[in-house]
């Protein structure tokens, strides 16, 4: 639903900005650990850590989160979504 999005968004910017002192692969680390628990806020979190890679010229987190994402839509069983970030993942 829309509020739990926006809930997730929500957490994921809060965890991203609690967290503005950790390095780029220990915040992709933090959304890989999320997949376990909370599939919504790891892919917020991926997708956050898309933009602050692209901010920050980092081609290899940024494949790595879209990794995150395609391996999160392939298990959702959106294959249109999960073939889209694997082909970033493997631009970038």
């Amino acid at each position: 639903t829309t509020a739990n999005a926006q809930e997730n968004t929500q957490q994921a910017t809060t965890i991203v900005s609690e967290n503005k002192n950790i390095s780029d692969e220990a915040l992709l680390k933090k959304a890989e650990s999320f997949m376990r628990i909370d599939q919504a806020i790891s892919m917020e979190l991926a997708s956050e850590i898309i933009r602050i890679s692209e901010s920050n010229n980092n081609p290899s987190i940024n494949a790595q989160a879209h990794t995150l994402l395609g391996n999160a839509a392939e298990e959702s069983k959106n294959f249109k979504q999960a073939s889209h970030h694997f082909l970033q993942a493997s631009n970038a």
